[in-house]
């Protein structure tokens, strides 16, 4: 039958919390029995039974099995977009396969099957980042940025410059001149959400240089953006980070109004307060990358 990880991974955490009970289910099968009924539940007891090595193995498959359980909730959440995530939840998928693999090298069975998933997952890996829009997703997600590519660790010393090239290919090709660069001093900081108890990016962001530079000094959109400024620490709250944060309001605007002139904050009704103050901002450079997250979180 088709190997299900999602199931096998519930039944035995099941298993696992019900240990005792199930110890002792197993026990008394022929207990009070005779003749036949006895031999039978006999045969049932030594085929059920589950020794200590038994249910070591079971709790290292139930912690392998759960990685792929969270990737699984991650990318079934509603609301939130998924291609921004691809690229980190596979570098989350291979880092926690090779620590399971460190960690249970004595088990030699485990430790081919854990082999075999990580040659899988490096075919599926370098297949994403054949397409530019998994790379271009993941900088445009505000937890991540240009500063997660920059972990030598995890990628190849070209990918950051290749996700910076493609980023500037699409700037330069949409960019429109603005009359004044706002000044990123005037703004109100975007109100960072707290993060979560548990987050299954935190360690493929663990080691990454903060930077949060929000100065005057950015020549350009690109520039502000990649120096981290307003901080996203949610990593499902892209869409809300795209909505209210503030030079990139003006990115809203622009696109939803398409290019023109907004006087009023009519072209899209429900928008966010901050938005409503650029009003009188022109024609604005503009991510194109951007469109999903903004189209999104501004519905006409």
């Amino acid at each position: 039958m088709p190997i299900r990880w999602n199931t096998t991974h519930v039944e035995i955490d099941r298993g696992i919390r019900l240990r005792p009970a199930v110890n002792q289910w197993v026990e008394q099968l022929d207990k009070n029995l005779t003749g036949k009924k006895k031999t039978a539940a006999s045969k049932k007891k030594r085929k059920w039974y589950l020794g200590p090595l038994d249910w070591e193995l079971l709790e290292a498959l139930c912690e392998i099995l759960g990685g792929f359980h969270q990737v699984t909730l991650k990318l079934s959440k509603g609301g939130i977009p998924t291609i921004c995530l691809v690229l980190p939840l596979y570098k989350y998928m291979e880092t926690h396969l090779q620590n399971s693999k460190d960690r249970y090298h004595s088990a030699a069975n485990l430790h081919a099957a854990l082999q075999a998933g990580l040659d899988k997952l490096t075919i599926h890996l370098n297949k994403a980042l054949v397409s530019q829009y998994p790379l271009l997703g993941t900088v445009l997600h505000p937890c991540f940025r240009l500063k997660y590519f920059k972990r030598a660790d995890l990628w190849a010393k070209d990918i950051p410059t290749r996700a910076k090239n493609l980023l500037k290919v699409l700037y330069d090709e949409y960019m429109v001149p603005s009359a004044t660069a706002p000044s990123s001093s005037s703004h109100h900081a975007f109100s960072a959400v707290k993060p979560k108890a548990f987050s299954i990016l935190a360690s493929t962001m663990s080691g990454v240089p903060e930077h949060n530079n929000t100065s005057n000094t950015a020549n350009s959109e690109l520039e502000l953006y990649y120096s981290n400024a307003y901080p996203c620490v949610d990593e499902d709250g892209a869409l809300e980070w795209w909505k209210v944060s503030l030079d990139f309001c003006r990115l809203c605007r622009a696109v939803i109004s398409n290019g023109e002139f907004a006087d009023t904050p009519k072209y899209f009704p429900g928008a966010c307060t901050d938005c409503a103050r650029y009003t009188r901002y022109p024609r604005s450079q503009h991510i194109r990358g951007a469109l999903v997250f903004i189209k999104q979180a501004h519905p006409l």
